[in-house]
């Protein structure tokens, strides 16, 4: 909960917002492992309860009869704030988080750096490095890190217009974007001479030459381009879950910008959820 007067800081969030309307708020999470899940959902009980924010997490949306990621993106649009746990690079909270950084919305990183590896492999991941995130343990740390941060109160602080600034103007205009697999299967070879010797412009994001461009690239690149083509990885592939994490990050970014998108994938490959249909 707020330290000091917290009828005052309710008062002060509303006004604020130039509304009688408290901001909404969604978050992002894996289902598993139910201990991660359950610290997130006490938290977002916690401040409901609190009465800054109106808060939600997927699991309370109202999916019957829907296809779950046409809600999940419909809440995702009429909400200000956007909260993600990042810890264990699930591609669906990244599927959901590039949407979300593509709707300009206020986003709020949350990672559990005590599970093992998720700070190592967040530090290999690379891509949400220089966007900061709030550690937590439990519900406590993720209140208040919340209140700390105040991310209610800096809505205008929106990390597609600060990462897009920063990037300049890309190199191609209305190009083909193609993010190639790490790995030259005979697959990814002969796409990418399909993509580069075709009679589209195209801007190729290949491994092999530049081993991972910053986000700030993959902004630019996708609100220019025209259409994206991702090509994911197997589970037999070494660091495939590395791999697989940013194109799911970058597909969310191209969907939020209502690009058309086509994912490809070597076999075996069970799609996640966000982006099986």
């Amino acid at each position: 909960m707020p330290s000091g007067n917290d009828s005052d800081t309710k008062t002060e969030a509303t006004l604020r917002n130039s509304s009688d309307e408290k901001p909404r708020c969604f978050v992002a999470y894996p289902s598993s492992p139910a201990d991660r899940a359950e610290s997130i959902e006490k938290a977002i009980e916690e401040l409901q309860a609190g009465g800054v924010v109106n808060i939600v997490g997927w699991k309370q949306l109202a999916v019957s009869g829907r296809v779950i990621i046409g809600a999940i993106c419909d809440e995702i649009k009429s909400s200000q704030i956007f909260v993600a746990d990042i810890t264990g690079l699930n591609p669906n909270v990244l599927f959901e988080l590039g949407y979300a950084i593509a709707h300009r919305k206020r986003v709020w990183l949350l990672l559990n750096p005590n599970i093992e590896r998720a700070k190592v492999n967040f530090d290999r991941f690379q891509l949400l490095t220089t966007v900061g995130y709030s550690p937590y343990s439990n519900s406590h740390d993720i209140v208040t890190e919340f209140y700390r941060a105040e991310p209610y109160y800096k809505l205008d602080q929106v990390l597609y217009d600060e990462l897009l600034r920063s990037a300049g103007p890309p190199s191609k205009k209305d190009a083909l974007l193609y993010l190639r697999c790490d790995v030259d299967t005979e697959a990814s070879m002969r796409l990418a001479r399909r993509v580069s010797s075709g009679p589209i412009r195209s801007v190729i994001d290949d491994p092999q030459e530049v081993r991972l461009q910053p986000i700030a690239w993959y902004i630019q690149q996708v609100t220019s381009a025209f259409a994206i083509v991702c090509h994911l990885l197997s589970t037999e592939y070494k660091d495939w879950e590395l791999h697989n994490a940013k194109h799911a990050l970058v597909a969310g970014l191209a969907h939020g910008r209502g690009k058309p998108l086509l994912m490809l994938a070597h076999e075996p490959y069970a799609s996640p959820l966000d982006y099986r249909d």
